[in-house]
């Protein structure tokens, strides 16, 4: 059995998508996937399955630490707090709980200046914003503060989670047809020592030829004229 949690640093998912404008000459229209894998882990001894999660609903609550008016639970008004605060989601329930993917703040009113940041473990900034839509996605968001610095009231109106709900091991049933997704392998031919149930060539060559940019980079254009 296996778990759909992982820790970011070793492994994540980033995916970009273009579906509103098909004449986009940079990014072929679609949505573009991209595995990070750390070193640490080494090589990949079988090909990856991205499957559709089940979206589950969850209330949380957003508990925020001030300087001036000590801890605030749910909304905070910085009108109120000096103007600054740095948040952390609560936990949901102990044991097997629902991990968030994305959260989406509120401001009142709409035009109150306001930055909020999302703040990695380590103190470093990692995403922000300055203007709607006050919304973030990263793996795991429960694990990481926000800091809000402006005016206006901020507050936590929606997340998206996944589960950590065990499931068949997936690579195990490549192939069977209550195990549907996309199958992200390497160029190769049947099972090797060193790799396990490769999905083929013509399959990985046609993402590659699917996702390439509609034109080459500036860099490869050689023939073209550049400014100096």
């Amino acid at each position: 059995m296996i778990t759909s949690r992982t820790i970011p640093d070793l492994f994540h998912a980033r995916a970009v998508a273009n579906i509103v404008d098909p004449r986009d000459p940079d990014l072929a229209r679609g949505t573009h996937l991209r595995l990070h894998i750390s070193p640490d882990l080494g090589f990949p001894l079988h090909p990856f399955v991205v499957r559709q999660g089940k979206p589950l609903a969850a209330k949380v609550t957003m508990q925020w630490a001030t300087r001036t008016a000590g801890p605030v639970t749910g909304a905070l008004n910085l009108d109120q707090v000096g103007g600054a605060a740095t948040g952390t989601i609560l936990p949901i329930s102990a044991g097997q709980r629902p991990w968030i993917l994305r959260c989406t703040f509120t401001l009142n009113p709409l035009d109150a200046p306001l930055t909020l940041e999302l703040v990695g473990r380590d103190g470093r900034v990692l995403a922000w914003r300055d203007q709607a839509p006050w919304s973030f996605a990263w793996p795991d968001l429960e694990t990481y503060a926000f800091r809000a610095r402006g005016k206006g009231v901020v507050d936590l109106a929606d997340v998206q989670c996944g589960s950590d709900e065990a499931t068949t091991d997936p690579v195990a049933n490549i192939g069977a047809s209550d195990m549907p997704g996309l199958i992200l392998g390497l160029p190769l031919e049947g099972t090797l020592p060193w790799y396990a149930n490769a999905p083929g060539a013509a399959p990985a060559l046609s993402r590659v030829e699917r996702g390439a940019p509609p034109r080459l980079g500036p860099h490869e254009r050689a023939d073209e004229q550049r400014p100096p």
